[in-house]
């Protein structure tokens, strides 16, 4: 299983949403520590810890494709 890793700008993007809201979100999800920050090069990605959340936002993400 390939780790699901990205910044706040990309995960914006991809989601068609705000930076500012996205950033609001994965604080809240952070605070449940059910993301992690990792800071490189100045920026900060985001990676899932819960693992039961992998195959969920996979299925989000094959509901949106149809």
């Amino acid at each position: 299983m390939h780790e699901l890793i990205a910044t706040v700008n990309a995960l914006a993007e991809r989601l068609g949403a705000r930076q500012a809201i996205v950033s609001q979100q994965l604080g809240i999800l952070r605070m449940h520590r059910l993301v992690v920050a990792v800071r490189q090069n100045g920026y900060a990605s985001y990676r899932l810890l819960e693992p039961r959340l992998r195959g969920l936002v996979r299925c989000v993400e094959g509901c949106a494709q149809h």
